[in-house]
C-alpha cells in the first residue's frame, strides 16, 4: 500500500466501513502479513488457539541471539518459559528480596561516598547508567549465580565485565 492511500485506508477501517475483515499484505522481503478486524478472530487467534497462530517472524532475533526463549516460538519457547516460572514465583521472590535491599544498599553506600567526597566542589553529575549497569549485573549475579561481581563502591573497583556489555 502507497503511503497517500495508507490514511484512507485506516480511516475505513476505523470507521467499519472497510468491507472485508482479514487483509493480507505483503511485507518486507516477500513476508505475507494478516490484518485482522474481525472481534471473533482476533478472540480465536489471540486467546483461545493463541499456540496455533506464530505471532511474528523471528528468524532474525533467532540468528542474532540464538535458540534462546525470545529467539523461539511455539512449543520450544512454551517448554523454556515453563522452566522458569519457579524462578519468578512469588516463593522465590520472597527469599531474594533481602538480596535486593543489601545490593541496594550498597549502591546508596556507593553513590553518598562519592557525592561527600566531591562535596566540596559544588553541583555534581554522575553517570547513572554505569551505575544502573553495575547493580543490574550485581543483582543477576548475587541472586541468581551466588557470585558477587562489584561492591558497588567506587568506578576504580568496578567488575571488567559491565566494560565489555557497552
Amino acid at each position: 500500500m502507497y503511503m497517500s492511500h495508507r490514511s484512507t485506508f485506516t480511516k475505513l477501517v476505523a470507521e467499519g466501513s472497510f468491507p472485508f475483515r482479514v487483509v493480507r499484505i505483503d511485507g518486507f522481503m516477500g513476508d505475507k502479513q494478516l490484518l485482522v478486524f474481525d472481534p471473533k478472530a482476533m478472540h480465536h487467534i489471540l486467546v483461545k488457539d493463541a499456540v496455533l497462530y506464530e505471532k511474528t517472524n523471528l528468524t532474525m532475533s533467532a540468528l542474532i541471539m540464538g535458540k534462546r526463549l525470545i529467539g523461539n516460538t511455539g512449543e520450544p519457547h512454551r517448554k523454556q518459559r515453563k522452566m522458569l516460572n519457579p524462578v519468578f514465583s512469588i516463593a522465590h521472590m520472597r527469599n531474594v528480596l533481602p538480596i535486593f535491599y543489601n545490593v541496594v544498599d550498597k549502591l546508596e553506600n556507593g553513590l553518598s561516598a562519592k557525592l561527600q567526597n566531591d562535596a566540596s566542589h559544588g553541583p555534581q553529575e554522575i553517570e547513572m547508567l554505569s551505575c544502573m549497569s553495575r547493580t543490574a549485573l550485581e543483582l543477576i549475579g548475587q541472586a541468581g549465580l551466588g557470585y558477587s561481581f562489584d561492591d558497588l563502591s567506587t568506578e576504580a573497583t568496578a567488575h571488567p565485565y559491565p566494560a565489555t556489555l557497552k
